[in-house]
């Protein structure tokens, strides 16, 4: 079997992308921050957040880093409107949960397959 080749390819359209012998995977990566505090949550309770990443569009792939250990909350994220990214976070633990304030960084990876 032949070890895959990750390569830079600057596809068309100029835009720099990521690719693997050279198949284009990913045509743009984009960034964003916010501090946010999601403060106290009881069990079964969620919170909403937002991060806003410009040019994120729905249908691209999300990765979020919370800046605080999460405690055993659930987090999901995705791209809930443009250049917006959506974190929907939810307590199960079975107790009351307070994460601090910190940093949360967005990546969101425009596909380009």
């Amino acid at each position: 079997m032949a070890t895959p080749t990750f390569t830079n390819i600057v596809p068309s359209g100029g835009n720099e992308g990521f690719g693997l012998d050279s198949v284009i995977l990913a045509t743009k990566v984009l960034n964003g921050t916010a501090v946010l505090d999601p403060g106290s949550m009881s069990d079964a309770q969620g919170a909403n957040l937002s991060i806003t990443v410009t040019d994120a569009a729905i249908g691209d792939f999300v990765l979020v880093s919370p800046g605080v250990d999460l405690q055993g909350i659930v987090m999901s994220a995705s791209v809930i409107s443009a250049n917006t990214v959506g974190v929907r976070l939810q307590n199960e633990s079975g107790g009351t949960l307070n994460l601090a304030s910190s940093t949360w960084k967005a990546k969101v990876i425009q596909d380009g397959l």
